[in-house]
């Protein structure tokens, strides 16, 4: 993309952002985000389809983010490896700690969390399973990812008072307890 696309497409996003801050998607339209913006709805038109479009994109983006930090470090058999994944994807959700809780309110399809899910299992069961193993490989791999995501989210919210390190630390206690084959995918 060039300069001014990439600029465009920041614009439309924070002014978005500002607007799901005091609404629900559902309650955002393109006529606001372009007079905010000071953009036509042409140009908005040129992005994205609609502004559930726009609110896919970014929450997509969250996941893409994610999936890389995964293929960074796997797959591999090295803990070093699951230790850096956890250690990368908690300070990332860390540093987007405000667009993960906007984007998971109800109002605002409150979805990010069940797509951010969806993207790690999907990653997991990607190689065909052992004949053998099927359904366990399944049943860990929904497990693991779900706790995960269901621990991260709570800490993410305040539910959790612990620091990003901490979180970290006992995350990687549990998930080196599940056996390396769902990790070596």
């Amino acid at each position: 993309m060039d300069r001014r696309t990439i600029k465009t497409r920041r614009v439309i996003r924070e002014t978005f952002l500002t607007l799901l801050e005091t609404k629900g998607v559902g309650q955002i339209t393109v006529a606001e985000i372009t007079r905010l913006s000071d953009l036509g709805r042409g140009t908005f038109y040129l992005h994205y389809k609609d502004v559930f479009d726009l609110y896919n994109s970014i929450e997509s983006e969250l996941c893409d983010d994610l999936v890389r930090l995964f293929d960074e470090a796997y797959p591999s058999s090295d803990p070093k490896n699951l230790i850096k994944f956890v250690d990368g994807m908690t300070r990332y959700m860390e540093q987007h700690r405000e667009l993960f809780i906007l984007l998971s309110q109800q109002e605002n399809k409150g979805q990010v969390f069940a797509s951010i899910n969806k993207a790690f299992i999907k990653k997991l069961l990607a190689e065909p399973p052992e004949v053998d193993s099927y359904g366990f490989d399944i049943v860990e791999a929904m497990f693991a990812v779900s706790g995960v995501v269901g621990v991260i989210e709570e800490w993410l919210v305040g539910e959790l008072p612990l620091s990003r390190r901490q979180l970290s630390r006992m995350m990687l206690k549990v998930l080196i307890r599940i056996p390396r084959k769902a990790w070596q995918r």
